[in-house]
C-alpha cells in the first residue's frame, strides 16, 4: 500500500474512485480540488491510499488561512468535508490514512477539522 499526494495527474483514477464510491460527495470530487486552486486564503491539498495501481482511499480538503504573513501560519487548519473515502469503508485502512495525515500535516497546519454533510 502506498501513501501520496493526489494532483492534476490522478484526476482519472480519483474520478474513477470517487464516482464508483457510494459515500461520496462534491466535497471529495477532484473538480472541488481543481477550482480550489486559484483562490489565495484556499489551498487544496488531496491524500490517497493506492494498491495495485488503483486508489483505494481518497481524503481530500482544503487549507484554510486567514491574515497575511507571519499571522497567516498561526492560522492554517486542513478542512475535510464529509470524511474520507476507504474501500469497503475498512476501519483499518481508515486509521492507517488518518495516522499518515496528520503525521504529513504536523508541521503544517495547527489542527485538523472534519465538517460532517
Amino acid at each position: 500500500m502506498k501513501f501520496i499526494l493526489l494532483n492534476q495527474t490522478h484526476k482519472n483514477s480519483w474520478r474513477d474512485f470517487t464516482d464508483n464510491h457510494k459515500n461520496s460527495n462534491i466535497f471529495q470530487s477532484y473538480e472541488f480540488y481543481d477550482a480550489h486552486l486559484s483562490f489565495d486564503n484556499f489551498r487544496p491539498i488531496a491524500f490517497g491510499l493506492y494498491e495495485n495501481k488503483k486508489i483505494i482511499g481518497i481524503i481530500s480538503g482544503i487549507i484554510q488561512s486567514n491574515y497575511f504573513f507571519p499571522l497567516n501560519k498561526m492560522t492554517e487548519r486542513f478542512i475535510v468535508i464529509g470524511g474520507p473515502l476507504i474501500k469497503n469503508d475498512c476501519q483499518e485502512l481508515s486509521n492507517y490514512f488518518l495516522k499518515k495525515i496528520n503525521k504529513f500535516l504536523s508541521n503544517k497546519v495547527v489542527y485538523l477539522q472534519f465538517r460532517n454533510l
